[in-house]
C-alpha cells in the first residue's frame, strides 16, 4: 500500500507520500485502526475528499484559448489515497472478474498492444473472407468528468459488490469538493458527478460504468472494444447495405446508452472507416 511515487504532488494538506509513509511505518496500528473504523462505519472522511485542481495543457493542441485544450488533475490528500487504495482493492476482488474482456484500459494483464492485436486479428480474418468492414471510432465527451454516480452505484449492485462496500462508496462519492487556485484567487465547488482524474477509484468506476455497453455490443456480427473511454466498433458483411444497416442500428443503441447514463459522444471525434480487399 505504501508503494506510491514519492515525487507525486500532495493534496491541500501538504503531506507528501514520503511523510505519510514514515508516519504510518512508525505507528502502523494507528492508521489500521482508523481504516478499520472507517470500514465498519461505512464512512469516508470528508477532508480526504477535498481535491485541489491543477490544470495541465493537453499536448499538440492548436488553440490553447479553448478550455478543452486543458486537462484538470485533482490532487487529493495522500492519506485519503492510501485508504481509497484499500477500498478499491476490496471492490476489485468482487467486480474485476465481471468486467468485459473487451475493456483493455486500466485492467490487469491487458494493454494497448493487446487491444491493437485483437482488433487487427479480427480485421484480417474478415478481410480473408472477402468481407466489407466498417470500423467506427467513438470518443465519449468528458467521460471521467461526467461519470454519473447513480449509474455507478447501480452497476456495483448488479455485479454483486457487497453491501458494506457499496455503503462506503456512497460515502466516498457524497460531499466531494474541488478547489481551483490561480493567481492568488481560489474557487471551490461541490461535485455531484465525475471521477477525479488523479483518484485511485476513478478508472475502476469508469470501467464499471461502460461495462454493459461492451457486453451488449459484442455479438456474432459485430465487435466492440474499449481502451478506457475510447470505443471502437467493427462491423463486417458481404453487402454494403447490410453492414451499414447493422452499424446504424448499433450506433442507435450506443446513443440510447449515452442518454440513459447522461453521457455524450463527441461528434467531431467520431471517425468511420470502410475496408475491403478488391
Amino acid at each position: 500500500m505504501l508503494q506510491r511515487g514519492r515525487k507525486k504532488a500532495p493534496g491541500y494538506d501538504g503531506l507528501t507520500a514520503d511523510i505519510c509513509e514514515v508516519a504510518i511505518t512508525l505507528d502502523p496500528t494507528m492508521f489500521l485502526a482508523l481504516a478499520n473504523k472507517c470500514l465498519s462505519l461505512a464512512y469516508f472522511p470528508k477532508k480526504w475528499k477535498e481535491a485541489v485542481v491543477v490544470v495541465l495543457r493537453k499536448p499538440e493542441k492548436v488553440d490553447y484559448t479553448h478550455p478543452k485544450s486543458y486537462r484538470p488533475i485533482g490532487l487529493l490528500p495522500v492519506l485519503g489515497k492510501f485508504f481509497e487504495k484499500m477500498l478499491v482493492r476490496r471492490v476489485k476482488w468482487h467486480i474485476v472478474p465481471k468486467i468485459s474482456l473487451k475493456q483493455y484500459g486500466f485492467m490487469p494483464q491487458r494493454s494497448t498492444e493487446d487491444s491493437l492485436y485483437d482488433m487487427i486479428r479480427i480485421i484480417k480474418d474478415e478481410l480473408k473472407r472477402k468481407k466489407l468492414i466498417i470500423l467506427v471510432s467513438l470518443d465519449i465527451e468528458g467521460a471521467f468528468d461526467n461519470a454519473w454516480w447513480p449509474a455507478i452505484k447501480c452497476r456495483l449492485a448488479e455485479t454483486g459488490c457487497p453491501k458494506n462496500l457499496r455503503r462506503l462508496i456512497d460515502s466516498y462519492l457524497e460531499d466531494r469538493t474541488v478547489c481551483i487556485r490561480y493567481t492568488g484567487a481560489e474557487w471551490a465547488k461541490k461535485t455531484t458527478k465525475g471521477c477525479v482524474q488523479g483518484s485511485i477509484g476513478g478508472p475502476l468506476f469508469w470501467n464499471l460504468l461502460l461495462n454493459p455497453l461492451l457486453k451488449e455490443l459484442n455479438g456474432k456480427e459485430e465487435y466492440c472494444q474499449a481502451f478506457a473511454d475510447d470505443v471502437v466498433l467493427i462491423f463486417s458483411g458481404y453487402r454494403a447495405s447490410e453492414v451499414q444497416d447493422r452499424a446504424n442500428t448499433a450506433l442507435e443503441r450506443v446513443q440510447k446508452w449515452g442518454v440513459k447514463n447522461k453521457l455524450k459522444f463527441a461528434p467531431q471525434k467520431r471517425k468511420p472507416w470502410s475496408l475491403r480487399i478488391r
